[in-house]
């Protein structure tokens, strides 16, 4: 993201059973993984039933990588439906008032 004060908002589900979720933002390619800063840490979802939404405010340009993580489950692969946006604030100026 390049710009800052933009949204990226996100829903998702999984089918069958929960799956894990984090967001990490990255000032650059070049910075360490261990130097990333988690801005949602890793939590279990029970995207199986109910569908999540969240949002972050884009505060800084960098990297923020949405992680859907399923390394607790041995044995049952997930599928995961997801609908991902990076949107600018409407802002209001009044112009349509009389």
């Amino acid at each position: 993201v390049t710009e800052m004060g933009l949204t990226i908002s996100w829903i998702f589900s999984s089918d069958p059973k929960s799956i894990s979720f984090s967001v990490v933002y990255q000032e650059s390619e070049d910075t360490p993984l261990d130097q990333c800063k988690v801005l949602i840490p890793m939590t279990r979802c029970n995207s199986h039933k109910e569908t999540i939404r969240g949002q972050v405010k884009v505060r800084n340009a960098g990297i923020y990588t949405l992680i859907f993580d399923n390394t607790f489950s041995r044995f049952v692969s997930k599928r995961v439906f997801y609908h991902l946006a990076v949107e600018r604030p409407v802002i209001y100026d009044g112009s349509d008032f009389p």
